[in-house]
């Protein structure tokens, strides 16, 4: 049961944002993301409910201490490429653009701040909580 909601969880983490910004974007585009989105919440609903159908055995064949390790590696991986990727594409606009982007809003430096902040906020959180 927890391999399913662990799935259903990241597949939501992906999908969710897609749905809502194809909803709320006023782009002339957006109702193109308006179907991959729902086509990665199904697919999600469908490996979680194969996870739930195992149940027990879905757990123990996925939930182990070695898929946490797995999945921790994984995550600081991504999180190193991420930062470089994030902090080059801001200085790549702030050296095209200045201070400000588009429409007086410097986007990419609130995609930084929220990359960093949420960083600060979660180690913040762990170094308390242990």
């Amino acid at each position: 049961m927890k391999t399913a909601v662990n799935n259903l969880l990241f597949f939501s983490a992906v999908g969710i944002p897609i749905i809502v910004v194809s909803l709320i974007s006023p782009g002339p585009y957006a109702g193109r993301a308006l179907l991959p989105g729902i086509l990665v919440m199904i697919l999600g609903l469908m490996f979680s409910l194969y996870y739930w159908i195992k149940g027990k055995k879905a757990d123990q064949n996925y939930g182990d201490e070695r898929e946490n390790f797995i999945v921790g590696k994984s995550m600081r991986f991504t999180f190193w490429v991420m930062a470089v990727a994030v902090q080059t594409y801001w200085w790549y606009n702030f050296s095209i653009c200045g201070n400000y982007g588009s429409n007086g809003v410097d986007y990419p430096l609130v995609l930084l701040a929220v990359f960093w902040g949420s960083f600060l906020a979660a180690y913040i959180y762990n170094k308390i909580r242990v």
